[in-house]
């Protein structure tokens, strides 16, 4: 019998805190407050004998409608042909309520014990009766450990920090960039410039 422990929960104490010394894991719990039956943030404790290893952020997206993350032409296409496939409950053990950091998501006390708490959230979000997909969001690295489970790899489209310091709002911001919107609503572009950059 294993003595590692998976629990779920949405706050950190203020000696995890300090422990992890993570500014980006504050976002995620603030989040976590927030959740909602359908999207919940939560954070995957993995504790041995009642002592924290480690942990991860995750989020819960029940019933999510994976098409419509396609082009609206192909979402068009594949709706009435996926039908109640397209519904199903996600599990995304991922860094994107924390900012979008490039880091793993698996944040361990020692780092002798990072294998254990990967492992440990994984079988338990594995484990749930709700789940249709788990995804784990990683930076890229070795793969073995998830083949090892028979799951598929794929890589992803890198995420953009931006800094918004002195900005009171979005236009503030796009005003800082030079940007403005297209003419007919599209996503904005720079206004001058040799290069001419769709974002």
């Amino acid at each position: 019998m294993s003595d590692l422990e998976v629990r779920r929960e949405s706050e950190l104490s203020a000696e995890e805190r300090e422990r992890f010394a993570s500014p980006a894991l504050k976002h995620h719990a603030l989040y976590a407050r927030h959740s909602t039956e359908r999207t919940q943030a939560f954070m995957a404790k993995v504790y041995r004998s009642g002592r924290l290893l480690g942990l991860a952020p995750v989020i819960r997206m029940a019933r999510f409608r994976a098409t419509l993350l396609l082009e609206p032409e192909v979402r068009r296409r594949l709706d009435p042909w996926m039908g109640p496939f397209a519904r199903k409950t996600t599990y995304l053990v991922d860094t994107s309520f924390m900012g979008f950091q490039y880091a793993q998501p698996f944040l361990v006390l020692d780092p002798a014990d990072f294998e254990t708490v990967r492992g440990a959230v994984v079988a338990h979000l594995r484990a749930s009766t709700d789940a249709a997909t788990l995804m784990v969001f990683e930076p890229l690295g070795d793969p073995s450990w998830s083949r090892a489970l028979g799951a598929g790899q794929f890589k992803s489209l890198p995420y953009v920090h931006a800094d918004l310091s002195g900005c009171a709002t979005t236009d503030d911001y796009l005003a800082r960039l030079r940007l403005r919107p297209t003419s007919r609503g599209g996503w904005p572009r720079l206004i001058d410039g040799a290069t001419k950059l769709r974002m």
